[in-house]
């Protein structure tokens, strides 16, 4: 009492609760509080006599001085004069998200892919905009290539650079998001293909909520497969043991035509999410034996008994493996009217 409190934590609005005393609550611990999300309940005159809101770095309003945006960080400080202050709650929201995307330079099938011009601009950059466009999350490119940095910065992304020896994808993920985020806000990471220019917005959706909505470490998307794409060796299938839910659990993923008989192949997208826990599990393991027999590090997901929630999407968009196709999106990117 009649010292000021400050909540130095900084986090998303959407995650803070204050709380503050009802009038006349004794003045102990134990008392009665009210707990009002923050940002629904800007308007309360009686919020707005307890405290007041110091932002980082973007404050603006919109119709009236009571209608309040706040576009980035804030934190929420108790005014000095409070009688019975009580506490400010940082409410942790395990959903919190953020989306990486990976890029290396030295591709063994098609050296510099991630610079590869389409239509005019470089392939990680339409890989961006697309992510962007997504409105979801942060969106941050992890490269171990300086160019391919200063591809993103200049688009007006950010990016991070990562070491240059990372066995997979989402070992380059880890390092980026650790470095992004120390604090740990972000416990659902999505891991986007930086090859995959004509990727919908709607991707980024459709993984966030395959993750929300399965009990499993890590969440990824398919599509049904043609008898075309089964025979390339390129593109990967997933056998799927799918569920009444409409949702499924993978069972294995392979370059070869599987599974065989009557059951219907799946397209694997190489996109995933992670609840970061099982990430920072996963980068902690070795690459396994069937992860480096088929060159797919969801395999060493499997290998140690994590579970792979699965939705199924409509197509699959073109992703690029090969100069044919990269010579096959240059064309319809370039046939398609600008957005």
């Amino acid at each position: 009492p009649g010292k000021q409190k400050a909540c130095k934590n900084l986090i998303k609005p959407q995650f803070i609760h204050a709380s503050f005393p009802i009038p006349g609550s004794p003045n102990k611990l134990d008392g009665p509080v009210l707990s009002i999300p923050v940002k629904t309940s800007l308007a309360s005159p009686r919020l707005r006599r307890y405290i007041s809101l110091i932002h980082y770095p973007n404050l603006r309003s919109l119709s009236t001085p009571q209608q309040l945006v706040f576009d980035d960080i804030f934190a929420v400080l108790f005014c000095a004069d409070i009688k019975f202050v009580m506490n400010c709650h940082i409410m942790t929201n395990n959903n919190a998200k953020i989306i990486i995307i990976p890029a290396r330079l030295g591709a063994s099938r098609l050296p510099n892919k991630p610079l590869a011009d389409i239509a005019g601009k470089p392939m990680i950059q339409h890989v961006w905009e697309r992510a962007m466009a997504a409105d979801l999350a942060p969106v941050y490119v992890a490269t171990d290539d300086r160019s391919i940095a200063d591809v993103i910065e200049q688009a007006g992304g950010k990016a991070i650079l990562t070491r240059a020896d990372h066995p997979s994808g989402s070992d380059r993920v880890f390092e980026a998001v650790e470095a992004i985020d120390p604090q740990q806000r972000f416990q659902h990471v999505l891991n986007l293909q930086g090859d995959l220019p004509e990727m919908p917005a709607d991707i980024p959706h459709q993984l966030a909520a395959t993750l929300e909505h399965r009990d499993c470490e890590l969440a990824t998307l398919v599509t049904p497969a043609s008898a075309e794409e089964t025979a390339k060796p390129q593109i990967v299938k997933a056998v799927i043991s799918w569920k009444a839910d409409g949702f499924g659990d993978a069972l294995y993923f392979s370059r070869a035509a599987v599974p065989t008989g009557t059951a219907e192949a799946y397209h694997h997208i190489g996109v995933y999410g992670w609840r970061r826990s099982a990430l920072a599990r996963f980068v902690s393991l070795p690459p396994s034996p069937l992860e480096l027999a088929e060159k797919l590090e969801q395999l060493r997901a499997l290998e140690a008994g994590m579970r792979i929630g699965v939705a199924k999407i409509a197509a699959a968009p073109g992703g690029v493996d090969t100069a044919e196709d990269l010579q096959a999106v240059r064309q319809r990117l370039a046939a398609a009217p600008e957005s």
